[in-house]
Order: structure tokens, then C-alpha cells, then sequence
């Protein structure tokens, strides 16, 4: 069964960095794609923290969908609706026990800041990571939602 629980950031290989030039909107997140944690979140419309799950255990995002088109209208649709099962299978925020997650994140997703504020527009509004501010929040605590057999696999330090 998965239960909530706060882990270094480094440990499920999410990157927590400041852009320059937004520094005073907060942290936005990244994934380590060459990590075998895998991760997967979704941010709260609320306070904007970001819920995280790791590898390819979740029901939803990992159901057969071998009957559903590689692209078009129905696997638009279909991918539409799964996400959306996905964010509301969560249990309420960590945060603010609200349940109103509204951006599933990926490697491909820029979150929201932690302020709310929107990404920039990349590349026209996207001047680097700070990496002096960044390097001193690789190990800061973010919400994981996972079970023990996942905590092992990764050899997670709980908080």
C-alpha cells in the first residue's frame, strides 16, 4: 500500500533549481532522466507543491492501453482522461489537504514555480539555472507517495 513520506530530492532523482532572473518566484523541478528512479508528480493548483511517484508501479498511468490508437483524436481523448484519473487517484496534498492536482509532471513538463508563477516561455524568457542557489537545494525534502517494496528498490532514506 502507498503512503506519503518526505525524501531528499536527490534520492528520487528530482532536480530542484532556480532559473535566473526568477529567483524571487521560488523553486520549479526537474527530472534526472538517467536516474532508474523514474519520476512522476503532480502539482497542486492550491499551493503548488509538487506530489511525487516513482517508477512504473502507479495502476492508472500503467494500464494496458494496447487497444488505443498511437496518435489522433481517440488517443488524444483517451491520454486526456488518463491523466486526469491519475491526478485525482492522488490523496489530498501534503501541504494543504486539498485534493486539486491540476499538472501531471514528466521530463517533458516545466512546473509551476513555487509562488504559482507560471514557466517562462523557453527559449525568449529562459536565462539558465542559477547554479550557485540551485546546487545548495539538491537534498531538499519533497513528498513522495510509494510503497515499502519501492522504498527498498531505491534504497530510500525516508525523512
Amino acid at each position: 500500500m502507498r503512503s506519503l513520506h518526505q525524501v531528499a530530492a536527490s534520492e528520487i532523482a528530482v532536480i530542484p533549481y532556480y532559473l535566473k532572473g526568477y529567483q524571487q518566484h521560488g523553486l520549479q523541478y526537474g527530472i534526472n532522466e538517467h536516474e532508474r528512479a523514474e519520476p512522476l508528480g503532480a502539482q497542486c493548483t492550491n499551493c503548488h507543491t509538487i506530489l511525487w511517484i516513482t517508477g512504473r508501479n502507479d495502476p492508472i498511468l500503467n494500464e494496458d492501453d494496447s487497444n488505443i490508437p498511437d496518435s489522433g483524436p481517440v488517443y488524444r481523448e483517451y491520454y486526456k482522461n488518463k491523466l486526469k484519473r491519475f491526478l485525482s487517484s492522488l490523496p489530498p496534498c501534503p501541504n494543504c489537504h486539498h485534493q486539486t492536482y491540476d499538472l501531471f509532471v514528466n521530463n517533458t513538463t516545466l512546473t509551476r514555480f513555487e509562488d504559482g508563477s507560471p514557466a517562462p516561455k523557453y527559449p525568449e524568457e529562459y536565462y539558465g539555472v542559477d547554479e550557485e542557489m540551485s546546487a545548495l537545494m539538491k537534498d531538499k525534502a519533497v513528498w513522495w507517495y510509494g510503497n515499502q517494496a519501492e522504498a527498498k528498490r531505491l534504497n530510500l532514506k525516508l525523512l
